[in-house]
């Protein structure tokens, strides 16, 4: 499994996004549900971005499940 970071505590995979765009959310999505496949059970997922994200964006993420953090 290769994710950004993975916190045991909480049970989190963490993808960090180093760009800006339409495409953070979308992509670090798909990282993340790639990682926590193979997890059982499903851990939390999260993006953290380096800059503001669009809040449509987070709206996406919160749909999809995904805490998203941004800089």
């Amino acid at each position: 499994m290769f994710c950004d970071v993975y916190d045991r505590t909480t049970s989190t995979i963490i993808e960090a996004k180093g760009k800006r765009g339409a495409a953070v959310v979308p992509h670090g999505d798909r990282l993340a549900a790639d990682s926590a496949r193979m997890l059982a059970p499903a851990p939390k997922r999260a993006i953290l971005a380096t800059e503001q994200t669009r809040p449509d964006l987070l709206r996406l993420a919160d749909a999809e499940g995904i805490t998203g953090w941004s800089g």
